[in-house]
């Protein structure tokens, strides 16, 4: 056990343990500072010594060294000051557990190493060099803060000035073996050679920030730039193992504009885009890390990349891997149709599970996302039944308990199994990325994240390659896919997005995402694209993810779409479109001006109706060129789609208000636009709400064959195509006419006939120019019946024409109510209807004649 002795002050240094172990803790004997040494007991176990520099000459506890050989004694003071420059002869090695104090000189390693043992580093001079950078540096340090300038850094603002790595290397050895340290950087500009990194490695040889936790960056105004190269990976910081690890207030700026991408880099593979150069990396094992207040740019790939989940081992399970039945709470095999078992235990001690103590279920490539729960049963080496876990999600990592040795799976389902497979992953976990800027990448601006990653405060814009002619994509803001959908609970708020050439966030796969309190900027770059022509538009894509939430979001001429079970609420759009999809996707609730909605479909193995529900859309004739935009170019506004829905009916539309504002139609403007199909649209319109248009016929409620309830359309109403199908209108108004275009109703059988029943509608014939060349009521020559009840129809101008029957089936009227402003007359048994009966009509104005009338009332 070494004594060391500083002034009146007597440090116990505790006894070293074995490789592995920690030593013993060190207690202060007794604490007398010496001169111009400062000793911190505040913690006996643990004292702090540091030194205010300079007349180290007067004080015999600092060692004031003139050669090598002064440094390396192993009888040396535990206080070393570098008054005088040291230039080394050969490798030093130095002494265990001292303190390295910077006070003018410093050491030029001369192409030698230098190698610490639980070696500190202190200056009260940021700016001095204690270690020059023309050697290496390694072993182990216990630095607590330390500047970048102490290991030699020279800031050069000329182009492709001094390079830095080695420095920056030292610095991460210091750092990375110190833990709990604060690296500064201060004010320049430091240029530093990236090293080539295949994208299946996962070490970069780059600055590594791991193998420790709490170990802060931190950039006073300091820039560090790549000079130019001609690889197709790399990275400038890599986050791996460690907790807590932080980059903070850098510049950081690729090598865009200087990039050779004229030929393959000679290590590896991604020859031609070069899209695997960004400004940090995140992968294996970086838990809790804070990315904050930096700026990236001009980067060939990405500002921020995660990398993928590594797999250390994999067993597939096909369907031969299974038999039907389940296994109960004892761990006994029991009969169920509707669950299937691995037939064969896994085993759980081999390399693939010991190395990490966890896997997932996963589903192989060409696996679909829509798989439900499953359950996992432990066994002992004696197959001994030692547990279950309930209730877990495909794609969780699970942890393998004590004791455990073999396992089976049982799955909530007698589907086929044949994509399954049981893999080991390892991954970034809950980082932290906030108030950073990043701009000018040409790939993306974060790539992937990991579980549990929180993007917050953050100014993401003007993605892309456009300025260099290069088409790589997505060129994204935020991409989070590349298939890993073991990748949930991700939160993306308070950002502003701008001008990427890509959809500002896309999701892929993605479970349990969180987006809210964003703006989405209306791109004001119409050339800046992947393919230099305009840009997407996109807002949020997240078509194949589940349960994502959209909320309080700001979008402007940006477009949103989600998958299945995901909610959109309380947003404001500014244009822009949404996209519904068969997935019970939710959009409620949201504020919308002059905002176009479409239908979509996606492959998945379900398909399911979807929910708008309480939003209120208004529009402004005057400007829609603010809808969405085709060709991404809001200079030419004659390419806006001239729609407010698209083919809208395979979801439920609910409570919905459209405010046209006086809109009419002078330039071809539809409310809905449809597309000839004989499919099933399975939605419901109900307590839909059209006012405040005033226009001609053109801009009418288009609508495929649908039950309509509770609805108010200041404008006419026509249902054409679709599936052939009984179908209902109810407790509904409806303004100047309805067209009962069914041409897709073609049963040739009159006891087959479909029947389309209005109850309780009215219409109201307002306006002779929307009348022009149509009739108030018009059913269309195909095969259906009509059945009236309850309704009423206002001809409130002296109309030219009133109803059209060319319908082959039957005309049912009952209590309903024909009022018009002038006499008219109408001879029901001279159009194509089979049969006519009225019963109990009131008119007024307005004669009938029918196959059977009975009960008629003439109103005054």
């Amino acid at each position: 056990m070494a004594i060391v002795k500083q002034g009146s002050t007597t440090l116990n240094a505790g006894a070293k343990g074995d490789k592995g172990e920690q030593g013993d803790a060190g207690v202060v004997q007794s604490v007398v500072a010496g001169t111009n040494v400062t000793v911190d007991a505040s913690d006996p176990a643990n004292p702090i010594v540091s030194s205010s520099g300079g007349s180290g000459a007067s004080n015999p506890n600092i060692l004031i060294p003139t050669t090598q050989l002064d440094i390396s004694s192993e009888a040396v003071l535990k206080l070393i000051e570098l008054q005088t420059d040291i230039t080394l002869t050969s490798n030093l090695v130095l002494p265990s557990d001292v303190t390295i104090i910077g006070g003018g000189g410093k050491i030029i390693l001369n192409g030698f190493t230098v190698t610490g043992d639980n070696t500190n580093v202190i200056s009260d001079n940021i700016y001095t060099t204690i270690f020059d950078n023309s050697g290496v540096i390694n072993g182990t340090w216990k630095a607590s803060s330390i500047s970048g300038h102490w290991f030699g850094l020279i800031s050069d603002e000329t182009d492709q000035g001094v390079d830095n790595r080695v420095v920056f290397k030292n610095i991460a050895t210091v750092a990375n073996s110190s833990g709990s340290i604060e690296v500064n950087i201060y004010e320049g500009k430091y240029w530093f050679s990236v090293s080539f990194w295949y994208n299946l490695v996962y070490y970069s040889d780059n600055i590594m920030i791991g193998g420790n936790d709490d170990i802060k960056w931190i950039g006073h105004n300091a820039t560090i730039q790549t000079l130019n190269h001609n690889y197709s990976s790399s990275t400038i910081f890599h986050f791996n193992y460690g907790h807590r690890n932080e980059v903070r207030g850098f510049k950081l700026v690729g090598d865009k504009f200087g990039h050779d991408f004229s030929s393959p880099s000679a290590e590896g593979s991604e020859t031609t885009i070069h899209e695997h150069n960004m400004g940090i990396m995140l992968s294996n094992g970086a838990i809790d890390c804070i990315i904050s207040k930096n700026d990236f740019s001009n980067f060939t790939a990405d500002g921020i990349y995660f990398k993928g989940q590594v797999f250390v081992g994999r067993t597939d399970l096909t369907d031969a891997s299974f038999e039907s039945g389940r296994i109960d709470i004892n761990g006994d095999i029991a009969a169920d149709g509707n669950f299937e078992r691995t037939i064969d235990f896994i085993d759980l001690t081999n390399s693939q599970f010991t190395d990490t103590g966890h896997f997932t279920l996963d589903i192989q490539p060409g696996g679909k996302l829509d798989v439900l729960d499953y359950r996992i049963y432990y066994y002992d080496a004696l197959d001994t039944f030692v547990g279950y876990t309930k209730d877990v999600e495909i794609f969780d990592r699970v942890n393998i308990p004590t004791g455990a040795t073999k396992m089976k799976i049982v799955i909530y389902t007698n589907a086929s199994l044949s994509s399954f497979m049981v893999i080991n992953y390892d991954y970034a976990f809950r980082t932290i990325i906030e108030h950073n800027n990043i701009h000018h990448c040409i790939r993306q601006g974060i790539s992937n994240c990991s579980p549990y990653t929180v993007v917050r405060n953050n100014f993401i814009h003007d993605i892309g390659g456009a300025d260099l002619g290069i088409t790589a994509g997505p060129c994204a803001g935020i991409d989070i896919e590349d298939g890993l959908r073991n990748n949930y609970n991700n939160w993306i708020h308070d950002n502003t997005f701008q001008n990427n050439a890509g959809t500002d966030i896309v999701l892929r796969y993605c479970r349990y995402t969180k987006v809210f309190n964003n703006t989405f900027e209306k791109d004001d770059r119409p050339m800046w694209s992947i393919l230099g022509t305009s840009i997407s538009n996109g807002g949020v894509s997240a078509d194949y993810c589940r349960e994502t939430l959209v909320y309080n979001n700001y979008f402007k001429g940006k477009t949103l779409d989600l998958g299945r079970y995901s909610q959109a609420h309380d947003n404001i759009f500014y244009g822009g479109e949404v996209v519904v999809y068969q997935s019970h996707t939710v959009i409620r609730d949201n504020l919308m001006y002059n905002t176009s909605f479409t239908r979509a479909n996606l492959d998945y193995e379900y398909l399911n109706i979807s929910n708008v529900i309480n939003n209120y859309i208004f529009w402004d004739r005057s400007n829609y060129e603010l809808g969405f935009d085709e060709d991404g170019d809001p200079e030419n506004p004659e390419d806006v789609s001239k729609w407010i829905f698209n083919d809208q009916q395979d979801f439920n539309w609910i409570n919905n208000t459209f405010d046209l504002n006086g809109m009419s139609d002078d330039s071809g403007m539809k409310i809905s636009n449809i597309l000839e199909t004989t499919e099933d649209k399975l939605g419901v319109i109900d307590g839909t709400v059209i006012k405040n248009y005033s226009g001609t016929n053109g801009l009418q409620y288009h609508i495929h064959p649908t039950n309509v309830y509770n609805s108010n359309f200041s404008c006419p109403l026509k249902v054409q195509f679709g599936f052939e199908k009984d179908f209902v209108i109810e407790n509904t108004t409806i303004t100047n006419y309805i067209d009962l275009d069914l041409r897709s109703f073609t049963e040739v059988t009159p006891s087959l006939y479909k029947t389309v029943t209005l109850r309780n509608v009215t219409l109201n014939v307002n306006d002779t120019g929307v009348l022009v060349g149509n009739y108030p009521f018009s059913a269309k020559a195909f095969n259906f019946n009509i059945k009236m009840i309850d309704c009423k129809i206002n001809f409130n101008f002296n109309v030219a024409k009133t109803f059209q029957f060319l319908n082959t089936g039957y005309l049912y009227m009952e209590n309903c109510e024909v009022i018009a402003s002038t006499a008219e007359t109408f001879d029901i048994t001279a159009s194509s209807v089979s049969s006519s009966t009225l019963i109990n009509t009131k008119t007024k104005n307005f004669t009938f004649t029918a196959t059977t009338q009975t009960g008629t009332v003439v109103l005054p």
